[in-house]
C-alpha cells in the first residue's frame, strides 16, 4: 500500500480545440530568438523564471510556430541560454514559451467529441483511448508531447501517473 502513492494519478489535463504541449506550456517574461544552439532574450529573465536544483534539468523551450521544443541545457545570464539542439527554423523574436521536466510511469488520453486528433504530428483516432508507459522511451526524462486538438473542435483529456 505504501507504493500506491507513487501511482496516484494526475488529475486530467483538458485540452479543448487547442494546439498546446503535454504537460501545458507556460509564457515567461519577453520574446526569444535564437541562432543554432543560442537563444537571445528580450525582457526575458531566465536565472529567475527557470528554476533548477542539482542535477535537474532546466526544462523545455517551445516553439509553436515550429511545433517543436529543446531541452536547455545551459542559462547564461537572463538574457542568454543555450539548447541541447537547433530548431528546424530559428526563432525570431517570439513570445517565449516553456516546459518543465516531467517523468511519468503511464499516460492515458480520451478523446471525447469522436474526432480525431494529432499527438506529436501523428493522427489519433477517433474516441479511442491512448496508452502508453516510460517503456516506450529510452529517456526517464522526456521532452513536452505536442496536443493538437484543432480539428473539427474537439477535446482530450490526459493523465499520467509518476
Amino acid at each position: 500500500m505504501a507504493n500506491a502513492a507513487l501511482t496516484v494519478p494526475s488529475l486530467p489535463e483538458l485540452y479543448a480545440n487547442v494546439k498546446d504541449t503535454f504537460p501545458k506550456k507556460q509564457t515567461l517574461s519577453g520574446n526569444v530568438s535564437s541562432a543554432g544552439v543560442f537563444v537571445t532574450g528580450s525582457g526575458t529573465l531566465f536565472t529567475t523564471e527557470i528554476k533548477s536544483a542539482v542535477g535537474i534539468q532546466y526544462g523545455y523551450l517551445v516553439s509553436v510556430a515550429n511545433l517543436e521544443c529543446r531541452k536547455i541545457i545551459e542559462i547564461n545570464s537572463d538574457t542568454s541560454l543555450t539548447i541541447e539542439s537547433a530548431f528546424t527554423s530559428g526563432l525570431a523574436n517570439e513570445t517565449f514559451y516553456w516546459c518543465p521536466n516531467f517523468r511519468f510511469m503511464l499516460i492515458t488520453a480520451q478523446e471525447h467529441n469522436s474526432q480525431t486528433w494529432k499527438l506529436n504530428g501523428k493522427l489519433m483516432g477517433a474516441g479511442v483511448p491512448v496508452s502508453f508507459s516510460k517503456d516506450n522511451f529510452v529517456e526517464r526524462d522526456i521532452a513536452p508531447f505536442f496536443v493538437d486538438t484543432t480539428t473539427n473542435g474537439n477535446t482530450v483529456d490526459i493523465v499520467w501517473q509518476t
